[in-house]
This record gives structure tokens, C-alpha cells and sequence, in this order.
């Protein structure tokens, strides 16, 4: 029995057939370890949501819930939701699989059984860290990961793994202290909670993981992502208090959202 109350939030974007096929894998261990679990699709424009209510009602599985955003909020939206939905519900842990079943949930449930994510404000896949496997990865996709993740490492003194990948773990107790409702809400949301961990001093690291890309499709505007990611970071290295602290004085966004399924 775990000690720990936990959340498994897994975020969704126009990725109906790879979200189908991740639900109808999971068997009734694989998501024992969590209280609650939480879909968000993020205003697709294929259905997910749909797919999704369709492929847990076929598996007959209990204690889901599933929304989804009257907007895209991007991805560090629809995390902020899932944050707040935790806090509110006070769960210990908020733990991420993405919804485009790339990441295994066997992964994040060994370091959830063992314990070892007690220990860290956010523990997270590192694809790239040794022992790690890739399947059906391109040597482009893999050269340009290495260079962001040497570049950040180099630049935080620190080896970093990965600078975003979708298996996580955060501490909710350190979480809420952050202001996170107010950081970014687009595909640079993982790489800007590095940051925000390393100005914190909040202790964060990466476990193994075996990461396979098979059919999915990318949502992503690489060339504009990776251009946010390295401003990010050279304004971070620049002035890190400044640059951390000009996101709170943003205005607050209000996130709305229709439930599709709570059972």
C-alpha cells in the first residue's frame, strides 16, 4: 500500500489512436498506484476526448475523469489545471504520461513503488540518459535532443537528460509554492521548469526510461520551439532572477473546460 496520495494526469492533443491504444493496454496494476486519473485533451480537433471516454468505458476502469479545454491552452496550460485540480483534491503527487503513448507507464511505476520519487520535487524521464533505450527515433531527432541537453547542462552545471520528455513526477507540497499559474503555457513548459527548479534550488532528476515513436505526429512547431527554448535559457543565464520573476507579473489566465467523463 502506498503512503503517498497520488494524481496520474495525462495530457492529450489530437492524438485519438495513440490514446486509445495506450488506455486499452493498461491493465487494472498498472494504474493501481494512482487515486485518481486525469485526461485532459486540450481542444483536439480529432475527437480525443471522445476516443478516450469510448476506450474506458470498454475497458470498464473506475476513478477517471476526463475533460476537455474550451481553448488550447497549450501544454503548460493544460498542466496547470492538472496542478490545481491536485492541489484542490489534495493529492501528494501529480504524475504525467503523455497521451501519445510514446513513454511506458511501467516506467514511472517503478520509481512511484520503490519510493524513489519522494525524494524530489520532480523526477522525469531522461531519454537520453544511459541505460535508456529509443525505438524508431531519428538520428536527426536525436542529434538535435543532445545538443539541447549538453548546451543546458553545461549552462546549469548539472547533467540533464532530457529537456522534456512526457513521464514525470511532481511534489505537489514544493509545487504550489512556485506560482506556477503564471509560467509559460506553450511547448516549452518542461524545459522552463528546469529553470525554475535550478533558480529554486528544488532538487530534480531523470530516471530510465524506454521510448518508442511509432505513428505518432508531432504538433509540435519544432524550429519555433527550439528557437523559445534557447531564449529561454540565454535570458535565464543572463539574469535568472529577472528573467524568473517577470512571469509574475502576468495577468493570470482563467482556464475553462467541459468534463466529459467522471466515474
Amino acid at each position: 500500500m502506498l503512503s503517498k496520495k497520488n494524481l496520474l494526469f495525462i495530457p492529450a492533443f489530437n492524438c485519438r489512436t495513440q490514446l486509445d491504444r495506450l488506455i486499452t493496454k493498461l491493465k487494472i496494476d498498472d494504474i493501481k498506484n494512482y487515486e485518481k486519473i486525469l485526461i485532459i485533451d486540450n481542444c483536439s480537433e480529432d475527437r480525443t476526448c471522445d476516443y478516450a471516454k469510448e476506450a474506458v468505458e470498454r475497458k470498464k476502469f473506475t476513478k477517471f475523469k476526463i475533460i476537455r479545454n474550451v481553448s488550447n491552452y497549450g501544454l503548460g496550460g493544460s498542466h496547470k489545471i492538472a496542478f490545481k485540480y491536485a492541489i484542490e483534491n489534495n493529492f501528494d503527487f501529480c504524475c504525467v504520461i503523455h497521451g501519445d503513448d510514446q513513454g511506458d507507464i511501467n516506467d514511472l511505476n517503478k520509481v512511484i513503488v520503490s519510493g524513489e520519487y519522494n525524494n524530489y520535487t520532480c523526477l522525469r524521464a531522461g531519454r537520453f540518459k544511459p541505460g535508456s533505450k529509443l525505438k524508431g527515433y531519428s538520428n536527426f531527432r536525436i542529434f538535435g535532443n543532445h545538443v539541447f541537453r549538453i548546451i543546458y547542462s553545461m549552462i546549469l552545471r548539472k547533467n540533464i537528460y532530457d529537456i522534456g520528455a512526457g513521464l514525470a513526477t511532481y511534489k505537489m507540497e514544493e509545487i504550489k509554492k512556485i506560482k506556477f499559474e503564471k509560467f509559460v503555457n506553450d511547448m516549452s513548459f518542461d524545459s522552463f521548469m528546469i529553470l525554475v527548479f535550478d533558480f529554486y534550488k528544488l532538487k530534480f532528476d531523470f530516471f530510465n526510461v524506454t521510448w518508442k515513436e511509432e505513428d505518432q505526429i508531432s504538433n509540435t512547431n519544432l524550429f519555433k520551439t527550439a528557437t523559445k527554448i534557447l531564449e529561454n535559457l540565454v535570458k535565464y543565464k543572463l539574469n535568472k532572477e529577472k528573467f524568473i520573476k517577470k512571469f509574475y507579473t502576468l495577468d493570470e489566465q482563467i482556464y475553462k473546460y467541459e468534463t466529459v467523463l467522471e466515474n
